[in-house]
């Protein structure tokens, strides 16, 4: 369950969308997709993610824009990990969500090069 400081937390952590910057009427976006009301266990302060209404709406509607997510660590598919940074496509900036409210920025990650031999 969401709660009100967590909300309050939210708020401070993530005062604009990180997909266009949109500061107004953000919505909380599980990164990892509850379904239907799942499990509650998703509800971590790492999981969430204040967005705008358009851009949760695109990820969630669009199989392209789900993928981009997915790099930019907005979006998780249920075998990711919590610590999957996440870009600020504002700044440029990644960080990492804690459970406890904060993100801590990182180094972009490293591609892997996949079927170099």
């Amino acid at each position: 369950m969401i709660t009100k400081a967590m909300k309050d937390k939210l708020a401070k952590r993530d005062p604009y969308c990180v997909h266009c910057g949109e500061d107004a009427e953000l919505v909380i976006h599980h990164r990892k997709n509850r379904g239907m009301g799942g499990s509650k266990k998703l509800d971590n302060m790492s999981n969430l993610l204040r967005i705008c209404p358009w851009y949760n709406t695109f990820i969630e509607s669009s199989a392209t824009a789900a993928d981009v997510a997915r790099e930019h660590g907005h979006k998780l598919r249920q075998w990711d990990d919590f610590d999957t940074p996440i870009l600020d496509e504002c700044t440029g900036i990644w960080y990492v969500l804690d459970d406890v409210g904060n993100k801590n920025q990182v180094p972009p990650p490293v591609e892997e090069n996949v079927g170099l031999f």
